[in-house]
């Protein structure tokens, strides 16, 4: 019994001192003072002189009653927020002096300041009415975003002043993209004749060889290698070396900067004009000029950049092809073609892309004019590798993450110079065994 009544003892003091800590002012200048409240709580005023008058400048916003003081008297008084907005409150003393109080009320944010004070303490929140203005430093714009979403959820209706400030910027992601053509019928050799027959990546043996020969295509293969040695693939060697041995005509070589959490897009296409006749209301007749937009397009999201080392990418490329065929008079139709994918990459890792564009498409390039003078696609559909299916476009895509505090290209570019190779054409197996290991950075 004794151990339950301490309990109880021990649980009201708490009680009591957490009300004094939490609501009680005590006497001090607060005139000229302006004192927030959370709407449906109260804050109450202990002072050493006795109140003769109490006026409220908004009585539905605040209220007030006295609380018992036996010692003294009058002297201790409760203000109830009733509602949200500002008032102020006129106290009288015995002695004629005042104090003028001014009192703001605002929403019950405290769980709120609890959760923002969890995810970053250097947040200082402040209330006027509606507005909630943030203040302090924060790590870096994830977490700046993160507590401005909750806001957000938490006051929908409330106005967010953001001070604060990032001490680490975004970083950036240079976005290497290369759209190739890859001729699989003359790559086959070199599919079949891939000649390591493993490769270490840390603890992890991969099998090359295996990769590449149990792949339908060169293309395929090339896909397989660049998935399973990520970062330790070198994308420029080997479509270098696929170049001077006639498998790879290289349609564009294009470089992306973007930030975190933000779009870059790339388009090569164009817009053909089609003249067109008809007939008019009264029997006339006219000709017309359409438009009809035509191209590959590329849009990339760098989603978020994890532990400074994985990228996360949302890919969405689209083909807008024209079909003769199917049209009305001289007005071709367009086929739209699209893919869409989410990776998460690891830092200069390569993922290839492919099957945007069939040979099928191409037949209609004879048959409108100018289509051979549009960006990739005119050189693409004047392949006769591509047009008979012997090749096809494939993307490789590069993601390269950039810190803006230590961004020094120029010394990256020294340690990779002497990597640089120049490459001739030939079948001969040693040379082609180097290209290989060089390709691989073995």
């Amino acid at each position: 019994m004794k151990n339950i009544i301490t309990i109880l003892l021990i649980f009201t003091l708490t009680l009591l001192g957490s009300e004094k800590n939490n609501y009680t002012i005590q006497e001090q200048d607060l005139n000229g003072k302006t004192i927030t409240i959370e709407n449906d709580n109260y804050k109450i005023f202990k002072f050493s002189k006795r109140i003769t008058d109490i006026r409220l400048s908004k009585s539905d916003i605040l209220s007030v009653i006295f609380l018992e003081d036996k010692k003294n008297p009058l002297s201790k008084i409760k203000i109830f927020a009733k509602k949200i907005g500002t008032a102020n409150a006129l106290i009288t003393f015995s002695d004629k002096t005042t104090n003028l109080i001014y009192f703001n009320v605002t929403s019950d944010i405290r769980d709120i300041r609890l959760l923002i004070n969890d995810i970053n303490k250097d947040i200082k929140i402040t209330q006027i009415n509606d507005n909630v203005i943030l203040k302090g430093k924060v790590k870096n714009n994830k977490i700046k975003n993160k507590i401005l979403l909750l806001l957000k959820d938490a006051l929908p209706n409330a106005k967010v002043i953001d001070l604060m400030t990032v001490e680490h910027p975004d970083k950036m992601v240079r976005l290497k993209l290369y759209v190739v053509e890859i001729n699989n019928n003359e790559g086959e050799t070199i599919k079949n004749n891939w000649s390591f027959t493993g490769y270490n990546k840390g603890s992890t043996s991969i099998d090359i060889t295996s990769s590449m020969l149990n792949a339908v295509t060169l293309s395929g293969g090339i896909t397989a290698v660049a998935n399973n040695l990520g970062s330790s693939f070198n994308t420029g060697l080997t479509l270098n070396y696929l170049k001077t041995n006639d498998v790879a005509n290289i349609l564009d070589e294009t470089t992306l900067i973007t930030l975190e959490n933000k779009a870059s897009n790339f388009l090569a296409g164009g817009t053909l004009l089609i003249e067109t006749s008809g007939v008019s209301a009264d029997g006339q007749p006219i000709t017309t000029i359409s438009e009809v937009t035509y191209g590959l397009e590329l849009n990339i999201n760098v989603v978020e950049i994890t532990n400074g080392k994985y990228v996360n990418l949302e890919i969405d490329t689209s083909s807008s092809t024209l079909d003769s065929a199917n049209g009305v008079g001289s007005m071709p139709a367009k086929k739209e073609k699209s893919i869409k994918t989410n990776v998460i990459i690891e830092d200069q890792a390569t993922i290839v892309l492919g099957g945007l564009i069939s040979n099928t498409n191409s037949k209609d390039w004879e048959k409108i004019p100018f289509l051979g003078d549009i960006p990739i696609i005119g050189k693409l559909f004047q392949s006769k590798a591509f047009r008979e299916g012997k090749s096809e476009l494939i993307f490789f895509i590069t993601p390269t993450i950039i810190s803006t505090e230590s961004n020094n290209q120029v010394s990256q570019y020294t340690k990779l110079k002497d990597r640089i190779i120049k490459t001739k054409k030939s079948t001969n197996e040693e040379l082609h065994k180097q290209r290989v290991k060089d390709i691989l950075d073995i």
